[in-house]
């Protein structure tokens, strides 16, 4: 049904400009310098900033608030992979807070259509930037527009990068960030004495006098894979784990590629290099900012400087890596869906009307302090998971190139824990952590933070242990990966 829709919806794509190959329907094969029996990569970005106002999500999305300005453009950028075996992958990763069926469904589609690439060999990741257009909302017509135009971007920044691969080499290098993320499990003290954990002011602003910080470092490791080509710009494949949150869009509602933007533009004006950036496992990973006596910046622009530091660093410690061929697995895994609280949909769907029918923010929030339902957040999930049969799928890959060299992906807001525990527990020199990608199924905590509560326990829609499960049907195929000839 999903499917259906977003077919429905985007049945008359427009037609778009690529930025790095014309016309999407138009564009000619390019004389390019692929190798048979060689890896190959070629690479294409494609700008995909709105050009009219579109409802928000992230932060803009808690007052229903439509975009009125751009800090840093949207990005969409495609690698096409192909190994030494034949076999070809494609990365997309775009300046989006999460991937929708709305617009992943009819750009594989589409991908596949004009490259011959299988849909389940085509990877569609979200920077997670928390001021992009809501892809999720249907009905509006600037964003169908939108998301019609950004489908053919991306689809012909696909079809550029399959006809500009060449033969390429790997390089890894790796840095630890100076106090640039960290795990948000502080908590609040009440007047009264009682403990809450983050996450009771919804989310709209940090209440830091009230604070009782236990702060506890994230997992520093910001990894770079240099990739170079003959006659090519560098490509620096980044994956690091921090949400972005420092445009302050809370505020101007301005539509912003956030940090990684920032980045991007450092890295094209300091080191003449093209940037992929793949977001980690940040469910529960901020940015140092806006929390009292623990600020290193909250400025995008600072936040970039500082990230090149570490860039520069991970560059200097590159070594090559084995091209090899490139290897496949994906698995298609039932997760069990939490039920517990279907008793209180009726009063759920209270909320979620003031909130999200009404607009109405306080009269939300009263009824859900009334009914003792955490948040307006808390109360569409409820209403959510009680439409969900006991189970929903979750799409898991495992991509390998040479026998260094691993990417994961899953489809959720990945907890630190869970992916140190995949990288620690590869088979491979060198894994990537891709969360963010295909489709967005929420937060993804650790079965022990079920157990002490957090925000991103009660928004899950799965139950405890999922995480765990994940993490061992992706170490199982990169084992099977491992093993095959």
């Amino acid at each position: 049904m999903k499917k259906l829709i977003a077919i429905g919806i985007l049945a008359a794509l427009m037609l778009g400009v690529c930025a790095c190959g014309g016309n999407t329907e138009e564009t000619q094969p390019q004389q390019s310098s692929y190798v048979e029996g060689q890896l190959n990569i070629g690479y294409c970005m494609v700008d995909i900033t709105p050009r009219e106002s579109v409802p928000l999500q992230g932060y803009g999305s808690t007052l229903h608030r439509f975009s009125n300005d751009v800090e840093y453009p949207l990005k969409g950028t495609v690698m096409a992979i192909t190994g030494e075996n034949g076999e070809t992958v494609i990365l997309i990763e775009t300046d989006m807070c999460t991937v929708t069926d709305q617009y992943l469904v009819p750009l594989r589609m589409r991908i596949s259509q004009q490259t011959g690439i299988p849909e389940s060999q085509i990877y569609v990741g979200a920077s997670h930037t928390h001021a992009a257009p809501d892809s999720a909302q249907t009905g509006v017509e600037a964003l169908v527009t939108y998301l019609g135009e950004m489908v053919d971007n991306l689809s012909g920044a696909a079809l550029e990068a399959m006809n500009n691969r060449k033969p390429a080499q790997l390089y890894y290098g790796s840095a630890k960030t100076d106090r640039l993320n960290f795990v948000r499990n502080y908590t609040n003290v009440l007047e009264d004495g009682s403990t809450v954990y983050w996450g009771d002011n919804h989310g709209y602003e940090y209440s830091a006098d009230a604070t009782t910080q236990h702060l506890s470092e994230a997992d520093p490791t910001l990894h770079i894979v240099k990739i170079t080509r003959q006659d090519e710009k560098d490509i620096l494949l980044t994956n690091y784990r921090a949400h972005p949150h420092l445009d302050n869009s809370s505020k101007t509602f301005a539509v912003s590629a956030d940090y990684v933007g920032a980045m991007r533009e450092a890295v094209a004006l300091t080191m003449d290099a093209e940037f992929m950036f793949l977001q980690g496992a940040s469910g529960n990973i901020n940015t140092y900012s806006k929390i009292s006596n623990e600020a290193r910046t909250d400025e995008c622009a600072e936040y970039a400087k500082f990230m090149m530091e570490h860039i520069q660093q991970a560059l200097d410690s590159a070594t090559p890596l084995d091209p090899g061929s490139v290897k496949i697995k994906q698995v298609i895994q039932d997760g069990k869906i939490n039920h517990e609280m279907d008793n209180m949909v009726a009063r759920a769907k209270e909320v979620s009307a003031a909130w999200n029918t009404n607009r109405n923010l306080d009269e939300a929030l009263e009824i859900a302090y009334k009914y003792g339902i955490y948040s307006p957040f808390h109360a569409n999930a409820i209403a959510s998971r009680a439409k969900l049969g006991p189970t929903e799928e979750i799409e898991l890959n495992a991509i390998t190139i040479g026998e260094d060299l691993a990417i994961v992906t899953a489809p959720f807001e990945l907890y630190d824990t869970l992916g140190i525990m995949l990288e620690e527990g590869s088979p491979y020199a060198h894994t990537l952590v891709m969360g963010y990608t295909g489709n967005h199924l929420g937060y993804m905590p650790d079965k022990s933070t079920f157990e002490t509560g957090s925000y991103e326990v009660d928004i899950c829609k799965f139950v405890a242990g999922t995480g765990e499960e994940i993490v061992e049907t992706l170490l199982n195929s990169l084992k099977d990966l491992k093993e095959a000839n």
